[in-house]
């Protein structure tokens, strides 16, 4: 279960579909939701491992945020947009329940401090491959013919593998930070750690 929730962090930010429709969020919420609802599954047919789990706080507000996503599905007025989300983004009751099976497989699996830095590495993992491919369209490097993107006064805007600038220098600054942190604590091999900050700080600087 734990390598389910490592596979789905490095490829949600990492994964993309150049010759698809709709070539970021589609594959993206495709991983979210196959693995989120596996562990959902998972957890439906084993009821038992979830009893000693305990009950958190950030339990509780998962699920009822989780609850209301389920109410208002069902009094939509359009429950099929609402279930599998619009055409672009997919934000639907479906990506929803991934998200959740990727929190319990978290809660599940994750045991000490080691587990935890795991699943981190596998963020940071599909982070820098955006944040990269970040880089390579900065230097006019891209081979994709990408349309309508969004351009600064002639110049493109650097949007990775996230589909969209201000998405990309989000996740890559939360990044820096995070490898930052690591680095400056000692967790993890600090030279890789560094240049990963360095990587993350230089893609949010091109969006």
């Amino acid at each position: 279960m734990l390598s389910l929730v490592r596979v789905a962090l490095l490829l949600a930010p990492a994964l993309f579909v150049p010759a698809g429709i709709e070539p970021f969020e589609a594959p993206k919420a495709a991983v979210v939701r196959i693995a989120g609802i596996a562990i959902l599954a998972w957890a439906a047919a084993w009821p038992g491992r979830l009893r000693g789990l305990g009950r958190t706080p950030l339990d509780v507000a998962g699920g009822a945020w989780l609850a209301v996503e389920v109410a208002a599905t069902l009094a939509s007025r359009a429950p099929w947009l609402s279930l599998f989300g619009e055409q672009r983004q997919h934000e639907g009751l479906l990506t929803s329940l991934g998200l959740a099976g990727l929190y319990l497989g978290a809660r599940l699996a994750v045991r000490g401090p080691a587990g935890a830095i795991g699943v981190v590495d596998a963020w940071l993992s599909g982070t820098a491959v955006a944040g990269g491919y970040a880089l390579l369209q900065a230097a006019g490097l891209d081979p994709a013919p990408w349309r309508d993107t969004a351009v600064l006064a002639g110049t493109l805007r650097p949007f990775g593998t996230l589909g969209h600038p201000n998405l990309l220098g989000l996740v890559t600054a939360a990044a820096a930070v995070v490898a930052l942190t690591r680095a400056a604590l000692g967790i993890g091999p600090r030279w890789l750690l560094l240049g990963a900050a360095g990587l993350f700080g230089a893609a949010t600087l091109v969006t």
